[in-house]
């Protein structure tokens, strides 16, 4: 025509002195003014029916856009090129396109610019980034991703199941830490259940033939999870528990040994599972009792083990016993200092007194009722144990009048 190149002719003659868009054929963006402003070799990513000035651009595009490059090694995400996901192990574990138009119908780029990051220093700058950034940039993941060459999304992917390998290796390195400490929970739990929190020396001692005697003494400061504190505490709050009357105000507890004597723990504890075994678990747990004898009598018991009527070497201390001829027992520490003598030191001991039978009445040097594991008096100040495997001698308590204000030693 007379008046000269069309149009569309100019658009296409003018695009060559134009700058190069950093992205070239691999450029995501939509809007028809930056394909006005850049040229590419391959006008990928506008829509059919884009327009500049009114002029149409459907012929600088290929009838056919340029299809989506995806790993066949991968099953295809079924969000594709819209994937909003960010963590990498995603795509590591699924295919994406990265390339071809872009499907987001909204007709503008979702970061609300055309012109993001389109420097060619700022381009050359992201490429000489360090490989860290790859799996730490806060830029969309999807759009990071179609910029990168086959080589890099490659590398960033074997990164990223790297990653996930390590994280499942630390899961696991984590999960038999815990398994670890559930395990010394519970066997920490089952010595407090059983009665065995342990003071240093109690393991070895366990493994002498010999009786051994932890001294304990009051402390003014109170130190969290201490054994000997806890078995000080234990047998100094059971002695004033029960305690009434004048008694308790007069009378202070001054030291406590823990006794730990192999043979008769190894012999309450066979007692005690046999219990359970018959009676049933809420038979077998033991209650404490005080028990009061001459000060001579108290060691030879701790280290041999309580006697019976009927035992060699038992002597009656006062009668052939109103409530059966067993050893008898009190939970309350008053009762059993009248057999003291004038001592001022009174055992403390576990036992177990299962299925216990009541008494009506005296019933003098009797024997234990069938079907009984114990008696209790009437008034039920006194247990009395026929077994002397049930009874383990815990501690000797040694107390005085209180004379003056108490002082820590």
């Amino acid at each position: 025509m007379a008046d000269g190149p069309s149009p569309a002719k100019k658009v296409k003659d003018d695009s060559t002195s134009l700058p190069h868009c950093p992205y070239g054929a691999k450029c995501y963006r939509k809007n028809p003014k930056h394909f006005e402003e850049f040229q590419h070799p391959k006008l990928v990513g506008i829509t059919a029916d884009s327009s500049v000035d009114g002029i149409s651009l459907a012929k600088s595009i290929p009838d056919t856009p340029a299809p989506p490059v995806l790993d066949s090694s991968l099953p295809p995400c079924k969000y594709g090129g819209n994937c909003y996901r960010k963590n990498l192990l995603h795509f590591a574990e699924f295919s994406h396109p990265v390339s071809g138009p872009s499907t987001n119908k909204s007709g503008s780029d979702k970061s609300g610019s055309d012109t993001d990051i389109l420097d060619s220093d700022e381009d050359k700058m992201k490429k000489d980034t360090k490989k860290d950034n790859l799996l730490s940039s806060g830029m969309s993941l999807i759009k990071k991703f179609s910029q990168m060459s086959e080589t890099e999304r490659k590398e960033l992917i074997q990164r990223a199941i790297e990653e996930k390998i390590r994280l499942q290796q630390e899961l696991e390195d984590a999960k038999k830490i815990v398994a670890e400490k559930d395990k010394e929970l519970s066997q920490l739990q089952k010595q407090l259940n059983n009665g065995l929190l342990m003071l240093e020396g109690e393991k070895e001692a366990l493994t002498k033939d010999t009786t051994t005697y932890f001294p304990l003494y009051p402390e003014r400061a109170y130190k969290e999870g201490s054994a000997s504190q806890i078995h000080f505490r234990l047998a100094e709050s059971q002695f004033y528990r029960l305690l009434t009357g004048d008694a308790s105000a007069t009378i202070r507890v001054l030291k406590v040994d823990y006794v730990v004597s192999p043979k008769v723990v190894k012999n309450f504890r066979q007692c005690q599972e046999k219990l359970k075994k018959t009676r049933g678990e809420s038979f077998s747990y033991p209650i404490l009792g005080f028990h009061g004898t001459d000060q001579k009598n108290i060691r030879p018991i701790c280290e041999n083990g309580f006697k019976a009527p009927g035992d060699k070497g038992f002597k009656h201390k006062t009668d052939s016993g109103w409530y059966g001829a067993g050893v008898y027992f009190s939970e309350f520490t008053k009762y059993s200092m009248a057999y003291i003598s004038g001592c001022t030191e009174i055992m403390l001991c576990q036992i177990l007194p299962g299925k216990v039978y009541m008494c009506s009445g005296l019933i003098t040097g009797s024997s234990l009722k069938d079907g009984y594991d114990s008696h209790m008096s009437p008034c039920k100040k006194e247990v009395v144990i026929f077994d002397t495997a049930a009874i383990l001698p815990c501690y000797i308590i040694y107390f005085e009048q209180a004379i003056g204000e108490f002082s820590y030693t």
